[in-house]
């Protein structure tokens, strides 16, 4: 049962970042890499982020 509640655990703490990297590209503080990594917790490949331009001038 732990086991189970804590990989529910992490997977919303997941949830909550992906979020606010999408809050980010939004406002075009990071951009989508094209790379992809494999995630073992979520099971799924993840977006490489990297700065923008416009994230180094402030």
């Amino acid at each position: 049962m732990k086991k189970q509640n804590d990989n529910t655990h992490q997977l919303a703490i997941f949830e909550i970042i992906e979020e606010a990297l999408q809050q980010l590209a939004q406002e075009g503080r990071i951009v989508d890499s094209g790379e992809r990594k494999w995630n073992a917790i979520t099971r799924k490949h993840d977006i490489v982020w990297v700065s923008s331009e416009h994230a180094t001038k402030h």
